[in-house]
């Protein structure tokens, strides 16, 4: 039993190095690295913060008075941030537009 569990790890981990082999060469010739040489060496495996639908929460929270929420991108949030962001911000302020209640509303 043991050695089914260490084998599945070690082809996990050969299958993870080959995964990054091709990111970590293009990396290494871009700073002029020796990407021959180079490794992972770590990998990340977790759970992300996502509703069930995959949109985010933006919004002010029904729960806790002037608690606004902008959560639950799912490791978009680099992508979304800046519309968020600044969707968050006319929230916040009191200067939503049109667009922005449809959005807000279309989600709820």
């Amino acid at each position: 039993m043991g050695h089914v569990a260490l084998r599945d790890s070690l082809a996990r981990r050969a299958s993870d190095q080959r995964r990054y082999d091709g990111p970590v060469r293009l990396a290494g010739d871009a700073v002029g690295g020796h990407p021959a040489r180079a490794k992972v060496r770590r990998t990340w495996r977790g759970l992300y913060p996502m509703t069930p639908d995959g949109s985010p929460i933006v919004g002010w929270s029904r729960d806790l008075e002037g608690y606004a929420l902008a959560v639950g991108m799912c490791g978009q949030g680099f992508m979304l941030g800046p519309g968020v962001g600044a969707l968050v911000s006319r929230l916040v302020r009191k200067q939503l537009c049109a667009a922005d209640d449809e959005t807000l509303t279309s989600r709820s």
